[in-house]
């Protein structure tokens, strides 16, 4: 992969601030941004957890704490295309790929699965009142 270099430069006491050390402060100034690219569109979920160096579940995990849906759609419609497109949520750190081929699902099937699990919750957190 071809790479560029940035240098950035910030108070010393920053990292006292934060009680962090040099790598973990450079990992969470990763993690914020492929957060907010994911939470502005610029990236998809697995872009983003790859520029965060971080597996998809790991990131998923981490944009609760930013205060970021890990769902996001325009429209009924729309929410419908991101549930039924989703085959690559999968990846083999995922804890949900210990039961792919179970019975007679597979990857799309789980991730499918998953994902009409992920967007119930949203949609019950979003419309408390409302039947989902």
């Amino acid at each position: 992969m071809d790479m560029v270099q940035v240098s950035v430069e910030f108070p010393r006491n920053l990292l006292s601030t934060l009680r962090q050390e040099p790598a973990t402060f450079v990992d969470e100034m990763w993690l914020a941004a492929a957060g907010k690219w994911y939470e502005l569109r610029i990236f998809s979920q697995a872009k983003a957890a790859e520029v965060a160096g971080i597996s998809r579940a790991e990131f998923l995990s981490a944009l609760t704490r930013f205060g970021v849906t890990p769902i996001q759609y325009e429209s009924a419609d729309g929410l419908s295309n991101e549930v039924n497109s989703s085959t690559d949520i999968l990846i083999e750190q995922d804890p949900l790929w210990d039961i792919v081929g179970l019975g007679s699902s597979d990857v799309s099937h789980v991730a499918k699965k998953h994902d009409e699990y992920l967007v119930e919750i949203q949609m019950r957190a979003n419309h408390p009142h409302e039947e989902v």
